[in-house]
C-alpha cells in the first residue's frame, strides 16, 4: 500500500489508521517517502514509523526518488540501516533508479533482506531533469516494461527473484485509450516479456 510521506510534522498517531487499515486489508509492505530535509529527524521519524509497522507485521519500504529529501539509493540504504528495524526496507523503482545518482554496483552490493519488493516501468532516456519534468513523468508518462530505453534487465537480474515485482505505470495516454482491465493486462504481458 501506499504512500506515507515523510514529512517535518510526522507523528505515528497520525499515520496510525492508514497502518491499521492496510493490516486489515492483508497488505505485506507500506511505500514510504522520505519529505523533510532535516536528516536527523527524517531519520527518527522513520526508524518511529518502522516501529508502528512492525507492530501489524508490515513492512516500511523507502523509496528514494530525486525530487525528495531521500535521492538515491546511498540515501536510502544508510537511513534503512540507521533504523535497525527488521522491518525496514528499500524500495527499487525502476523510474527512480534510472534517474537518480545511483548505480548497479550499488543494487548488487543491496543485501538481499533490505529488498522487500521492487517496482518496474520504462521510460525515455532523454529526459527534463527539473523537478517539475520529474515529477510529470513519473505521475503521469511512464511507459510499459521494454517500450522505453530503461535497462530493467540488469536492474531486474540483480535482484532475488523470489521478490515481488509492482508494475507501476501511470500513463495519462493509456488511460484515454484503454480500460483499467486492458491496462493491467498490457503491463502484465510487457513485463512478462
Amino acid at each position: 500500500v501506499e504512500i506515507v510521506r515523510l514529512k517535518d510534522s510526522y507523528s505515528n498517531e497520525a499515520f496510525k489508521p492508514f497502518v491499521e487499515r492496510a493490516a486489515a486489508l492483508g497488505a505485506a509492505h507500506i511505500l514510504v517517502a522520505g519529505d523533510d530535509t532535516d536528516t536527523a529527524r527524517l531519520q527518527d521519524s522513520y526508524a518511529q514509523f518502522c516501529q508502528l509497522a512492525g507492530e501489524f507485521k508490515l513492512t516500511a519500504d523507502l523509496e528514494f526518488m530525486p525530487w525528495t529529501a531521500v535521492k538515491n539509493l546511498r540515501q536510502a540504504r544508510a537511513m534503512v540501516e540507521h533504523s535497525g528495524a527488521a522491518n525496514a526496507g528499500v524500495l527499487l523503482d525502476s523510474l527512480h533508479f534510472a534517474r537518480s545518482d545511483s548505480s548497479l554496483a550499488e543494487v548488487a552490493d543491496l543485501p538481499s533482506d533490505l529488498i522487500h519488493y521492487i517496482q518496474l516501468c520504462d521510460a525515455y532516456a532523454q529526459y527534463d531533469d527539473s523537478d517539475e519534468g520529474l515529477i510529470a513523468v513519473a505521475r503521469g508518462a511512464r511507459l510499459l516494461p521494454g517500450s522505453g530505453e530503461l535497462d530493467l534487465l540488469s536492474l531486474a537480474q540483480l535482484v532475488d527473484a523470489s521478490k515481488p515485482i509492482g508494475l507501476e505505470i501511470p500513463n495519462a495516454e493509456l488511460v484515454q485509450h484503454f480500460s483499467p482491465k486492458q491496462r493491467a493486462q498490457m503491463a502484465i504481458d510487457h513485463a512478462q516479456k
